[in-house]
């Protein structure tokens, strides 16, 4: 259940995203890191760790994590159900489901990589 509500909220209900999210993104910059370089006095360069990219990050761990636990939440409202034909529909969608899961997330990796190998040199 953790598998198949990770891969909706994923994938149907904007990953990561969230107000937070938005918010932080907006007071700390498009992509916020976890390390910042600063140039000092002598002209070398010093490495250090970014708060404000880690509590982004942060933020969006807990944003995906919540999403997650409220599908699994919902399909075990759903599971506990007296219905027996919805249960019987979830057993043979969990037997469909969970094998297509991991497909579809290596699909999905492979179409980004390709997306980026080869239209993004053109």
């Amino acid at each position: 259940m953790f598998l198949l509500s990770g891969l909706a909220a994923t994938f149907f209900f904007g990953g990561f995203e969230s107000p937070l999210t938005w918010s932080l993104r907006r007071s700390l910059g498009e992509d916020p890191g976890f390390f910042n370089h600063a140039q000092l006095a002598d002209g070398s360069t010093q490495t250090r760790i970014a708060i404000g990219g880690l509590m982004f990050q942060l933020a969006c761990a807990a944003t995906l994590i919540g999403k997650t636990m409220v599908g699994v939440f919902v399909l075990l409202w759903l599971q506990a159900r007296p219905d027996a034909r919805l249960h019987r529909a979830m057993e043979i969608s969990r037997r469909v489901l969970v094998p297509l899961g991991p497909v579809l997330l290596i699909g999905a990796a492979l179409w980004e990589w390709a997306r980026a190998a080869l239209w993004s040199s053109a």
